[in-house]
């Protein structure tokens, strides 16, 4: 099974957003996710506060090519937004970490793969 779950707060500046800038910019993934992120996915883009964050949850008994597509949405927001920062817990209990969940996290335009610390190794710390 792959589980992933994460929020990115989504910001074009470090210092402040320019909203203007950034709403259209927003429209535009949550167009590319209708056409690329389907069945396993669930993606929203909220405006919480004043402040644009979006929300993925992914579920499916294997990795499909959406994950891959969703790893992409990722890379495409660091890029394009790189103020944005958030993470995302990924675990895919097929690969070799399957024990073990990793994090990608979003930071000053990049994406970056980390070791999880809260819920790795899954057993004995989530599973029995």
């Amino acid at each position: 099974m792959v589980d992933v779950h994460g929020w990115i707060v989504l910001s074009d500046s470090t210092y402040e957003s320019d909203w203007d800038a950034v709403d259209p910019k927003i429209e535009e993934l949550a167009a590319w996710v209708e056409l690329h992120l389907t069945w396993a996915t669930k993606a929203a883009f909220d405006n919480v506060g004043g402040v644009r964050v979006l929300t993925l949850h992914a579920v499916a008994n294997h990795a499909t090519a959406e994950f891959d597509s969703l790893l992409s949405l990722v890379r495409r927001i660091a890029k394009e937004l790189p103020g944005s920062h958030g993470l995302l817990h990924w675990r895919d209990d097929e690969s070799p970490l399957g024990n073990s969940y990793k994090v990608y996290v979003v930071r000053r335009g990049l994406l970056v793969e980390e070791a999880d610390p809260f819920f790795s190794p899954c057993n004995p710390k989530i599973e029995d």
